[in-house]
């Protein structure tokens, strides 16, 4: 124990010296935080974003909190649990290193709603697991709602933001993700255990994990229609403008 602390504190710190010696000469200091910030995050598409990647860590919240705990009920031995972990972490390898074409194949908020969906059975199948390494079938899907779900959600942030607002906006995904919706998933789940019993806490997690996928793949469907249907008006009455100043010309010509 006193060994992996210290390993711990040791990589911390040069983890540390290594961030003080990052140029960021390149990002333009923003002279408008708050009010830029605010005029991203109400427009439709990101403030919906961030309401989903907030569920996404209160699921994740919820696993981190009780999924060990369940499966210590279960019977479960330390090692099964470490050997959850090791499928979890090498099954995420590959799925890093393919992050990018999964990407630019299905879209970052296809990627968002896989994760969920992958969410919900991920949850549906532990409760329905009755010995601890029958649990290991489902780490392999973990990854997805880890690692694709957060390589997703940076680059569609990025997508999405100009240079002064990016830093802010995924200060605010970091807050939504790792503290007030952990914090939230785990305070739920904890209730929801409490009143309904752990099994059923999984199946409640799993429906709600259900439903937000399916309105998020309903509301991008939406949004990328009503925007193709913005752009192609657009286009109309560029083309428009332009016959409008030939035909001018031409008249000019006579």
């Amino acid at each position: 124990m006193l060994l992996s602390s210290t390993i711990f504190f040791v990589m911390r710190i040069i983890c540390a010296l290594l961030i003080l010696k990052l140029n960021l000469s390149f990002k333009q200091p923003a002279k408008r935080i708050f009010k830029d910030l605010g005029k991203l995050i109400i427009k439709p598409h990101i403030f919906m974003f961030l309401v989903i990647f907030f569920l996404c860590g209160s699921i994740w919240g919820f696993l981190e909190s009780y999924l060990f705990w369940f499966l210590e009920d279960l019977g479960s031995t330390k090692l099964t649990m470490g050997v959850s972990l090791a499928i979890g972490t090498i099954a995420g390898i590959p799925l890093t290193i393919a992050s990018g074409a999964i990407i630019r194949k299905l879209g970052n908020t296809n990627v968002i709603v896989l994760a969920l969906f992958l969410y919900s059975f991920r949850l549906l199948g532990y409760s329905f697991i009755n010995f601890p390494l029958e649990s290991l079938f489902f780490e392999i899907f973990k990854p997805f709602g880890n690692s694709l779900l957060m390589i997703g959600a940076m680059t569609y942030a990025k997508n999405n933001a100009d240079i002064t607002t990016m830093a802010s906006l995924e200060g605010v995904m970091g807050a939504l993700y790792f503290g007030i919706g952990k914090a939230l998933g785990s305070l739920v789940g904890g209730l929801a255990i409490e009143a309904v019993g752990v099994r059923n806490a999984f199946r409640c997690f799993s429906i709600a994990s259900l439903v937000a996928a399916s309105v998020y793949l309903l509301f991008t469907l939406m949004w990328e229609r009503r925007r193709r249907e913005s752009s192609d008006v657009e286009k109309s009455n560029n083309d428009k403008s332009e016959e409008q100043v030939e035909e001018r010309s031409d008249i000019k010509m006579i």
